[in-house]
């Protein structure tokens, strides 16, 4: 197991190694889950988030690439309405 930090920031060749040979990636919803390009088909996303509308994003990206995709929606209060 491997985890995805920006404390100390990794090179852009690390992140990418790091997302093709990931089998799941299991985050909080936002910008780190863009790296999910990286993946190769069939890798497990999991996005956890806060009922946001614009929480399908992630969504949507990972049905484009071939990925599996679930959302774990968290209770509480949305920081955009």
């Amino acid at each position: 197991m491997e985890t995805f930090s920006d404390s100390p920031l990794p090179t852009a060749a690390q992140t990418l190694r790091m997302f093709q040979n990931a089998d799941i990636v299991v985050g909080f919803h936002g910008s780190g889950q863009a790296n999910q390009v990286f993946c190769r088909p069939g890798t497990g996303i999991v996005d956890v988030n806060l009922p946001e509308p614009h929480s399908q994003y992630t969504a949507h990206n990972s049905y484009a690439l071939g990925l599996r995709y679930r959302l774990v929606m968290m209770r509480g209060v949305a920081l955009h309405q």
